[in-house]
């Protein structure tokens, strides 16, 4: 799998792809565009390469193939079942013309005997980048809008930090049992999430 460990590593390539992934200006030709003379997006759309920079899709279409690939390539399972290997395994329906031709220019599996079509490289990728990225933005949102709530209402902010002491100490290594301990912390989270939905 793909190890990512992003607490211990904040200069890990995937943290960094990830900050790149939403640093688009609000002057970015492409958004002055849309927001502006969105009638011309089309004309915008074949001109432009994309939102997203060139070096930033290209790690990630990396990554997902190079996983694709090593799932593919491993014939004992591992037993695990993660979004990679849902969409390795997603198959679509009664393949016919207009998705025949797709099978045949982008390299997707058709079994002839069921009629389905496997998921080409580029639709996981999609779907892996999509998945990565709204994890990636609506986790740091929450914990804004956490900390934001924290600051104006100090006596939480105290209850919650006390309960951290408590269950961790001063302690530099925080494992998972002691995350899984910290319920009032985990209560301000909820709140966070139901006042501020992402």
């Amino acid at each position: 799998g793909i190890e990512v460990n992003s607490q211990k590593d904040p200069d890990n390539e995937f943290v960094k792809m990830g900050k790149m992934a939403f640093n688009i200006g609000l002057t970015s030709p492409l958004v002055m565009i849309s927001v502006f003379f969105p009638f011309l997006m089309p004309i915008a759309k074949k001109l432009s390469s994309g939102i997203f920079s060139k070096e930033t899709v290209e790690f990630f279409r990396k990554v997902t193939i190079q996983a694709i690939e090593e799932r593919k390539s491993n014939k004992t399972p591992t037993g695990r079942t993660d979004f990679i290997q849902l969409m390795t395994n997603a198959h679509k329906e009664s393949v016919e013309g207009k998705d025949q031709e797709e099978v045949k220019e982008y390299g997707a599996t058709f079994d002839n005997a069921t009629n389905k079509k496997g998921m080409t490289d580029i639709e996981i990728t999609a779907q892996g980048v999509l998945f990565f990225l709204a994890g990636f933005d609506t986790t740091a949102q929450t914990m804004a809008f956490l900390l934001y709530r924290l600051a104006i209402h100090q006596d939480i902010q105290q209850k919650v930090y006390q309960e951290v002491i408590d269950v961790a100490g001063h302690k530099n290594d925080i494992t998972y049992d002691d995350v899984t301990r910290l319920s009032y912390l985990e209560m301000c989270i909820k709140e966070t999430l139901r006042m501020y939905p992402p």
